[in-house]
C-alpha cells in the first residue's frame, strides 16, 4: 500500500511541477487561464506552491490582456455560469461592498462617515484595473448576456461600478498612487474603464424594456451625477471626454437625469469646470457639452436660470463665438441651443436682445457653407421669429436668405425654413410687404404642390395658412388694375394647385398621417381664398 502512495505522490508532484511550468507568460492566455485555475484548486486540497511573484504577476496580466483563443461559445458559457457571478461577488467583497458574514457596527458607514479602504491585500489597485480588463473583455465578447445582468435592481455588478465612482474609493486609489512607481495613472484608467462598461447600452440595440431598468439602476445609483464630479475632482481635463459624452446619452435617454446633473452643475467647481470648456479648443468637449445644455434647455423652462448663469457669466460672449467656430459642428451645436433656449418665451428672449451680436451671429448662419449648420440656425431663427418683439426687426432682414432655404438639398432645413416664414407671417405688416418682395407665397405654393418630401410639403402649407392673414398678401393692389384689388394667391392660381394636391395626397397610400394633416392645411388654405375671406 505504501509503494502505491508513493507512486501517486510521485506522479502527483509531476503534475504540480508541469502545471506550475506552464504558468508562466509565454504560454497563450488559454493555456495560462486553465493552469491557473488547476493550481487554485491544487491550493484548496493544501498544495503547497512555490511562484515567483514578478512571473506571476505577469502570467495573470497576460492571461486578462491578450485576446482569447478559443471557441465563442466558451466565453458565452463563461459570461453564463457561476464562475462569473462569484468572480463580481469576490471583487465586491474585497471593496467591502458585501461581506459573507453578518453585518456589524462599523462595516457599512453611516452618514458622514467614509466607505472602509478596500482591502489592498488581497487585490492591487493594479489588480483592480486588470479585472476591470477582464470585465471589458467579457462584456465586448459577450454584450447581451451582460446587459441583462447589468439590468439586475440589486444585482452586484452595478453595485460594484457604483462603488467604483465613489468619492471615497477614488481617494484612496489617489493615495496608493503616490507611493507607486512610474507613472501610471490609477484614477483615470478607472474612471474610464468603467464608463466604457457603462457606454454598452447606448452603443447595441437594446430592447427598450432593458434599457428602462439599466436607466433606473443608473439613476438610482445618481450615476449621472457622479460622472460630472469625477470629471470636475478626479480627471484631467483633457480626460473628460468620455465621462461628458457618456452623460449626454443619459440625459438623452431620461429627461429625470436632468434633474441629477443641473443639481450637481450648481456649484462654483461645476460652473468653472464647464466654463473653462467654453473656453478650451477642445472641439469633442465642446460638442458633447452644448448637446448637453441643449438637452437642458428643451426639457423644461425651469432650467433656464442654471443656463443663463452659466451662458451669461464669466463666459458672457461664449455663444457668440461658438456660433462663429471654425469647425462645423460646435457651429451647429450652438445653433441648435440657443434654437431650445428661444423656445421659452421667459428669460432668455431677453439675454439674447441684450447680448452684442449674438443674433447677427445666428442669422449669419443661415448661409452656412455646412449643411447641418444652416438645418440648426433656421430651425433657431423660426424660434426667435416666434418669440417676436424686438428681434422681429431684426429678423425681417434674413427673409431673402430664409426663402433661399426652401430650396435647401437637406429636407429638415427646407421644414425649418418654411415654419420660419410663417411665424414672420404672424408679425408686423412691414414683415408683410418683405415677403411679397422676396416672392414667398410663390415659392412656398410651389414647394407645397412639388416638394419631394410630405413633411416640407405639409410644412409649406402650414406657414402658406400664416402668412394668408396679412392683409398684404391676402390683398395687394394690380398696377394694370389700379381700382380693383386681387388676392395675391389667387392671382398664383393657388386654390386649382391646392385642389390638385389635396386630390393626389388623398390617393397615396405612402405617408398616411402625413397627407392626412396636409389634407386638411389643403382644404383650410382653399377655404381661405374663397372670395368671402
Amino acid at each position: 500500500m505504501s509503494r502505491w502512495r508513493i507512486r501517486w505522490e510521485c506522479r502527483f508532484d509531476i503534475v504540480v511541477k508541469e502545471t506550475v511550468e506552464l504558468f508562466n507568460p509565454a504560454a497563450t492566455a488559454s493555456v495560462l487561464s486553465a493552469a491557473g485555475l488547476l493550481l487554485t484548486y491544487l491550493i484548496q486540497y493544501g498544495v503547497t506552491l512555490k511562484l515567483r511573484c514578478e512571473e506571476t504577476l505577469t502570467s495573470i496580466a497576460t492571461a486578462f490582456t491578450e485576446p482569447a483563443e478559443g471557441d465563442v461559445a466558451v466565453v458565452r458559457a463563461f459570461a453564463a455560469s457561476e464562475l462569473w457571478s462569484i468572480i463580481w461577488h469576490r471583487f465586491a467583497m474585497v471593496l467591502h461592498l458585501t461581506s459573507q458574514e453578518p453585518m456589524i457596527d462599523g462595516e457599512t458607514p453611516r452618514g458622514g462617515q467614509h466607505a472602509p479602504v478596500p482591502d489592498w491585500d488581497l487585490i492591487s489597485p493594479q489588480g483592480t484595473l486588470l479585472f476591470l480588463s477582464l470585465a471589458l473583455f467579457v462584456f465586448t465578447h459577450e454584450p447581451h448576456q451582460c446587459l441583462l445582468q447589468l439590468a439586475q435592481p440589486s444585482g452586484v455588478i452595478m453595485a460594484t461600478l457604483n462603488k467604483l465612482l465613489e468619492p471615497d474609493f477614488l481617494e484612496y486609489l489617489a493615495q496608493t498612487q503616490l507611493h507607486e512607481d512610474g507613472d501610471l495613472q490609477l484614477v483615470p484608467a478607472t474612471v474610464l474603464q468603467v464608463c466604457q462598461l457603462f457606454c454598452f447600452p447606448f452603443a447595441m440595440d437594446v430592447d427598450p424594456e432593458i434599457l428602462e431598468l439599466i436607466m433606473t439602476s443608473l439613476k438610482g445609483s445618481e450615476i449621472p451625477a457622479r460622472l460630472l464630479q469625477v470629471c470636475i475632482h478626479h480627471l484631467p481635463f483633457l480626460e473628460t471626454e468620455l465621462p461628458l459624452s457618456l452623460l449626454c446619452h443619459l440625459v438623452l435617454s431620461d429627461e429625470e437625469v436632468i434633474e441629477q446633473v443641473v443639481g450637481a452643475a450648481t456649484s462654483q467647481h461645476a460652473t468653472d469646470f464647464l466654463s473653462s470648456i467654453f473656453l478650451s479648443n477642445q472641439v469633442f468637449l465642446l460638442a458633447d457639452l452644448l448637446s448637453l445644455l441643449t438637452h437642458i434647455a428643451r426639457a423644461s423652462p425651469t432650467h433656464l436660470p442654471f443656463l443663463e448663469k452659466l451662458l451669461c457669466g464669466s463666459t458672457s460672449q461664449a455663444l457668440s463665438h461658438l456660433l462663429c467656430h471654425p469647425e462645423c459642428l460646435v457651429r451647429a451645436r450652438a445653433c441648435s441651443l440657443v434654437g431650445n433656449l428661444l423656445r421659452h418665451k421667459q428669460g432668455f428672449p431677453q439675454v439674447l436682445q441684450d447680448q452684442t451680436g449674438l443674433l447677427e451671429c445666428l442669422l449669419e448662419r443661415l448661409s452656412d457653407e455646412d449643411g447641418h449648420v444652416r438645418r440648426s440656425a433656421s430651425f433657431a431663427v423660426g424660434n426667435a421669429a416666434y418669440q417676436a418683439g424686438p428681434f422681429t426687426q431684426a429678423i425681417s432682414k434674413a427673409v431673402p436668405c430664409v426663402v433661399q432655404l426652401l430650396r435647401d438639398p437637406q429636407t429638415k432645413t427646407r421644414c425649418n425654413a418654411a415654419s420660419a416664414l410663417g411665424n414672420l407671417g404672424q408679425q408686423s405688416v412691414e414683415v408683410g410687404d418683405l415677403l411679397i418682395q422676396n416672392k414667398a407665397p410663390d415659392i412656398l405654393l410651389d414647394v407645397a404642390c412639388h416638394d419631394s418630401q410630405p413633411a416640407v410639403q405639409k410644412a409649406a402649407l402650414v406657414a402658406l395658412c400664416s402668412i394668408s392673414h396679412q392683409p398684404k398678401i391676402h390683398q395687394v393692389p394690380i398696377p394694370q388694375l389700379w381700382k380693383w384689388w386681387d388676392n395675391v394667391l389667387v392671382s398664383l392660381r393657388a386654390s386649382e394647385k391646392l385642389e390638385a394636391l389635396s386630390l393626389d395626397l388623398s390617393q397615396s397610400r405612402a405617408y398616411s398621417s402625413l397627407w392626412t394633416s396636409s389634407t386638411q392645411h389643403c382644404k383650410k388654405l382653399i377655404h381661405l381664398l374663397q372670395p368671402a375671406h
